[in-house]
């Protein structure tokens, strides 16, 4: 079944996704998504990629269910990492929002291996990287969702990825509202917690404190550490310990901001940068969780920093 989004046609629905990638089993009902496989007693890791001024971050789950959410610019070289990492297939991508620094590099990985499920704000762009991603999506007959909340997508026995937002609504009048309708998530994995803010904008983080927003340990920082972003009042009610920041060591926007900065040491948070750590691992178990950094070289090779 086709179905119109904006000024283009994509694949909806779920059939045959049970098929794809060894995935067990795959339900849409009542806003849930369910990737379930066996259970096993592991790990759940997310990697914040090393793609310079972008975002693409993969998730791994202890049943081996794979999510990449976002894929950097096109020269960033996601397909070249994911394979690093041995991934041949992905459950689901999630593009967070349409700018070319988070789904430059998404036809490449559509296009190089099996895909189950593919998701995106259901916001319409005018930019030739939006168009020929929506146009591969089709071509490739991927699944489609559309991301809203209250959508909870079952990673596994213990791991639950939420859309918290976009909601019915979407933000308007906002610096940019591409931006600020980014697809936010939080991952919960048995007692721990990671929140994905794509580029939120202010209205962004004041709807979602206005919904509430319960406390996480681990934010994935927005906009690159946009100075306009993670606000004092946000990482009250977040109360995260550690923050991870995605940019280059030289980009023209100025980011990580020194205000961002400042408010994160002011609030206690351990915060880890892309451009001085490369890519970064966190890995949640049952005893605790684990931050990691990539020291370089064609294949990873991870150095422990907390705890």
């Amino acid at each position: 079944m086709l179905v119109g989004h904006g000024n283009r046609w994509v694949q909806a629905g779920l059939a045959g996704l049970a098929g794809l990638a060894g995935l067990v089993a795959a339900t849409l009902f009542m806003g849930h998504v369910a990737l379930v496989p066996p259970a096993v007693e592991a790990e759940f890791t997310v990697e914040v990629l090393d793609v310079g001024q972008g975002d693409a971050i993969l998730l791994r789950s202890p049943e081996g269910k794979t999510v990449l959410i976002d894929a950097g610019s096109p020269d960033a070289g996601v397909l070249d990492q994911l394979r690093a990492r041995g991934v041949q297939s992905l459950d689901m991508v999630i593009a967070s929002h349409a700018h070319n620094d988070h789904i430059g590099g998404m036809v490449d990985v559509l296009e190089a291996m099996p895909v189950g499920v593919f998701m995106d704000n259901g916001r319409p762009h005018v930019t030739q990287a939006y168009k020929e991603l929506m146009q591969t999506v089709e071509r490739l007959e991927l699944s489609y969702l559309e991301a809203q909340r209250p959508q909870r997508i079952q990673l596994g026995e213990d791991a639950t990825l939420e859309v918290l937002l976009p909601g019915p609504r979407l933000l308007r009048g906002t610096r940019s509202d591409n931006n600020a309708n980014s697809v936010i998530l939080r991952l919960e994995y048995q007692s721990h917690c990671m929140l994905f803010t794509g580029d939120a904008e202010p209205e962004t983080e004041r709807q979602l404190i206005s919904w509430g927003l319960e406390p996480c340990e681990v934010l994935k920082v927005a906009h690159h550490g946009s100075r306009h972003g993670t606000s004092q009042r946000l990482l009250a009610h977040l109360q995260p310990s550690i923050a991870i920041i995605s940019a280059s060591d030289s980009n023209r926007y100025g980011h990580p901001g020194e205000e961002t900065l400042e408010r994160l040491e002011r609030a206690g948070v351990t915060t880890y940068r892309s451009d001085q750590h490369g890519s970064i691992r966190v890995t949640f178990a049952q005893e605790g969780l684990r931050v990691e950094t990539d020291v370089g070289g064609d294949t990873p090779s991870w150095r422990t920093r907390s705890p």
